[in-house]
């Protein structure tokens, strides 16, 4: 289907955009964050959101605490504000 062979080949671009992000990093000092807000590219046979879990990924410093703080949506605005006043202080 299309729709899936398109849905495969935006993930196989991202993939690359990420690899090269995380080379160029200096992931001892820099904290990347990558979330959806939804997930359905597993499910094209509609346009609508899906109630399935959506991604989350935490790569680089203060991964583990950062992710730790994040269980929703709701959470990524606070973790990230911590995240970055505690760099500040």
């Amino acid at each position: 289907n299309q729709a899936m062979d398109a849905a495969i080949e935006n993930l196989q671009t991202f993939d690359g955009v990420l690899k090269g992000l995380c080379a160029a990093a200096d992931l001892e000092d820099t904290l990347i964050l990558v979330v959806s807000d939804h997930g359905n590219i597993e499910d094209l046979s509609h346009g609508k959101h899906t109630l399935n879990p959506a991604l989350g990924m935490a790569l680089g410093a203060h991964h583990q605490q950062v992710a730790g703080q994040i269980t929703s949506l709701l959470d990524i605005a606070p973790a990230v504000e911590s995240f970055l006043l505690d760099r500040v202080e």
